[in-house]
């Protein structure tokens, strides 16, 4: 029996290190080993076959919207998102060391369906790909945009030309060594003429994932002086989630819930504080540095000085009381204030 699932993710990282099992060419069920690892038998107990053949696979971390997690990759699967099975991809990788380089930067953000399965057996390290569906309408192959990078590349020494057919596809914004400024490479020339129209911004597309994010401070005194046995006062609990680019993403909830200060967190605002969790940049542990390539805009309540006093009341009144209150109600708050204000102030 198979543990099986479908998720919406986005691909973080690929790992170029070829492993390879040795399978039954026929049911493709991994043959017999020893106490080593190495295959002991040729012979298949499953659909009684003698005709062994070598599989290839591909690791590949990944980021849903709770975790992330790394899951095994084979020829079907390889077929759909590199072009190619999981050998070739290899074998093109190693006579291409740009190509290498460069797939992690050509897959960052896109977002997938997956179909994950688990056999239940205890040699299962990470889930298995059955079957992959990319979401982006203009999506092709990776080694299609690798190779024409490396076509691009091969007078300059980087790496080799391929004989691989070039499809028309989508710009991917790379960083050339050999140049100082980055250039918008297509597979298309009329696509390309119009790029040269106008300026490209160089930006490298990036996704953030946090897992089980706790944030606490410390507890009150005014709390403590109520007999609250903790010293420390959770603001954040477990929260998960995935910030991928291109995408827009609203962080909904009622007053107090936490937005404010889980976007705090996330860009490293809060200076004081205890913070618990997994944050990471396409893959990477976050860290000081990204503030360096982010940009983070603060709910800052500006009022206008042509308006009044009391239109700035009623203007903020109306944007942040609930629908239930009535036009009545509030006018009424609003009076209540001034009498305040005139007493006290």
């Amino acid at each position: 029996m198979e543990a099986t699932e479908t998720v919406l993710c986005s691909l973080l990282a690929v790992d170029l290190t070829d492993y390879c099992y040795r399978v039954c060419s026929r049911c493709q069920r991994v043959l017999p080993s020893d106490n080593n690892g190495l295959a002991s038998s040729s012979f298949c107990n499953f659909c009684k076959s003698k005709e062994p053949k070598l599989l290839y696979r591909i690791l590949m971390s990944i980021a849903t919207d709770t975790s992330v997690k790394t899951v095994i990759c084979f020829d079907r699967a390889a077929t759909v998102l590199f072009g190619c099975s999981a050998d070739e991809f290899f074998h093109f990788t190693k006579l291409n060391p740009l190509a290498a380089s460069m797939v992690n930067q050509v897959f960052d953000g896109e977002m997938l369906r997956m179909t994950l399965t688990r056999p239940h057996n205890r040699n299962a390290q990470h889930m298995r790909v059955t079957s992959i569906v990319p979401l982006r309408s203009g999506f092709q192959p990776a080694i299609v945009t690798l190779t024409h990078i490396c076509t691009k590349n091969a007078s300059l020494g980087n790496c080799s030309t391929t004989n691989h057919t070039l499809r028309k596809g989508r710009a991917v914004v790379l960083d050339d060594p050999n140049e100082e400024t980055q250039t918008a490479l297509v597979a298309d020339p009329n696509q390309e003429k119009s790029q040269k129209k106008g300026m490209i911004l160089p930006f490298k597309p990036l996704t953030m994932t946090f897992h089980n994010v706790n944030y606490y401070v410390d507890m009150p005194k005014e709390m403590r002086s109520q007999g609250v046995p903790e010293t420390r006062l959770q603001l954040l609990s477990n929260v998960s989630g995935v910030f991928s680019p291109g995408v827009l993403t609203a962080l909904v909830g009622s007053s107090g819930a936490g937005k404010t200060t889980l976007m705090d967190v996330l860009a490293g605002r809060k200076t004081g504080g205890y913070t618990e969790g997994d944050i990471r940049i396409s893959g990477h542990p976050n860290e000081q540095t990204f503030a360096r390539i982010s940009g983070y805009v603060e709910q800052n309540d500006i009022h206008s000085p042509q308006v009044t006093v009391e239109e700035s009341l009623w203007f903020s009144a109306s944007l942040c009381l609930p629908k239930e209150i009535s036009k009545e109600q509030k006018k009424v708050g609003m009076d209540e204030f001034y009498l305040i204000w005139l007493r006290y102030g």
